[in-house]
């Protein structure tokens, strides 16, 4: 009983560190019951008032059992067995394990496969940009996270591996040029796919039928819908979690720009308006924000055209990746235009009572109704968008899958939302083979699959000067 007390205080000042000024804490004297009185899960409603919280800090409640278990309740989102005996803590949702009144993270293994560009060398590319804010890379992204470890990596090119091996300190026995036996030998919580979307299915499957937990997938999430189709299939069956490396979803000025639309404060969403792009590399991006922004409502259907280009369908096979542009409407009345021409993306979300801007380098802007004019209309004003903290939108997104594997809440993505966006991409292709019709979602199109014949890009070693 003293343990579990001194525990407490542990817990007790912790949550005082993170600005809370009041903490309240419960003892339960049925042994090895939750307050419902079943011996399953333990509830943690949360109790605290928000106006003893300093802004932004986390709600946090102690609960305690005298059978070794408490946990902390943070944002008021957690529930997990009490067998399991853990602490959810602090703003970064840390796992705790209590020993003795003392706290050990859970720190979770990650491998990458595909370590190239986006697997290892992407941040060689964006140093100094404009908005920018690191880490970008895979493995760059799990050696900062404190909650993850970097273990292994695999690749075809054992040169390539070289460079990632001294770069992120992987020994040279932690670098497989076959991607299964990594997988069967290290057995990694986290398995990062950041191959070409040709591969990633096959490997997404293996990874997720031989003990992956959580899944990173660079975009686009498959290269033919009935691959999508399996991933979804194979990572519901197995309970693991998915996010696909759309990170405009964790970037905090988009976070920023949804939580404006989903307060009511321009009125209703109406249209969104963003730029085409070729649709793996670049549309896989644009379609799941703009599926974010319009929180992951349903598109009932698509109308759209492909630009010519040096892409090509024989038969089934589509041999490059084209650019799409179009309309989508959506079955909440809000309808979304891709435009050309590409080029660095913007985006303009029209509300009833004024509109949501992002432009490149991260700049953000908000109109807003104004006084009526002589016509008697109400006029468009310049606001002010709110401050946010920059943030590595890759990072937020490995830290969403941890706080998932914590706590067993869905993640700000999933495998749904990346089948979503990717049935975007294959209705804005079926669309233009039927000479610009309008295609009804679920699609029930012809089984087109990206193939390429292209070599491996050469990943820049070292940054750009």
């Amino acid at each position: 009983m003293v343990t579990h007390f001194l525990g407490c205080c542990q817990l007790y000042f912790f949550a005082k560190s993170q600005g809370i000024r009041k903490a309240s804490v419960e003892f339960f004297s049925c042994l090895g019951k939750s307050r419902s009185g079943d011996d399953s899960y333990g509830d943690a409603s949360g109790f605290g008032d928000p106006s003893y919280r300093k802004p932004n800090a986390p709600n946090f409640d102690i609960n305690i059992w005298t059978d070794s278990l408490f946990y902390a309740n943070v944002n008021n989102r957690l529930q997990m067995r009490k067998s399991e005996g853990f602490a959810l803590l602090s703003k970064h949702y840390a796992t705790c394990f209590m020993y003795q009144g003392g706290f050990t993270l859970k720190t979770y293994r990650a491998a990458v496969i595909g370590c190239s560009r986006m697997g290892a060398f992407i941040d060689n590319e964006v140093v100094g940009s404009p908005g920018h804010v690191p880490p970008y890379s895979h493995t760059a992204v799990f050696t900062a996270c404190e909650r993850t470890d970097l273990i292994a990596c695999s690749d075809l090119r054992p040169e390539v591996m070289t460079k990632v091996g001294v770069q992120y300190n992987i020994p040279k026995e932690k670098q497989y040029t076959d991607y299964k036996e990594l997988i069967d030998n290290e057995q990694p919580d986290i398995v990062s796919v950041a191959t070409q979307p040709e591969h990633r299915a096959e490997i997404v499957i293996y990874a997720v039928k031989h003990g992956a937990k959580a899944i990173y997938a660079e975009k686009a999430m498959a290269a033919s819908m009935a691959e999508a189709d399996a991933m979804v299939e194979i990572c519901e069956r197995n309970g693991v979690f998915f996010n696909l490396g759309t990170q405009r979803r964790w970037h905090p000025g988009f976070t920023k720009m949804k939580e404006i639309i989903d307060s009511g404060k321009l009125g209703a969403p109406q249209t969104i308006i963003f730029n085409g792009s070729t649709l793996f590399n670049g549309a896989s991006h644009y379609y799941d924000n703009l599926l974010f922004l319009n929180s992951d409502r349903r598109a009932v259907w698509v109308q759209a055209h492909l630009t010519e280009g040096n892409w090509r369908v024989e038969g089934e096979r589509l041999t490059e990746d084209p650019i799409g542009h179009g309309i989508i409407h959506f079955e909440n009345d809000v309808t979304a235009y891709a435009v050309t021409p590409s080029r660095e993306i913007e985006w303009e979300v029209n509300c009833e009572k004024g509109s949501l801007t992002a432009l490149p380098e991260s700049v953000y802007r908000m109109r807003e109704e104004g006084p009526r004019g002589y016509r008697g209309q109400p006029t468009i004003v310049d606001g002010a968008f709110p401050d946010y903290d920059p943030a590595s939108p890759n990072l937020r997104l490995v830290e969403d899958l941890v706080h998932s594997l914590d706590t067993g809440e869905p993640p700000r993505g999933g495998v749904r939302v990346a089948h979503a966006g990717t049935e975007l991409i294959f209705a804005t292709i079926e669309s233009h083979l039927r000479g610009g019709a309008r295609v009804e979602l679920p699609l029930k199109g012809r089984p087109i699959r990206l193939l390429r014949d292209r070599a491996p890009r050469q990943p820049r070693y070292s940054p750009r000067t």
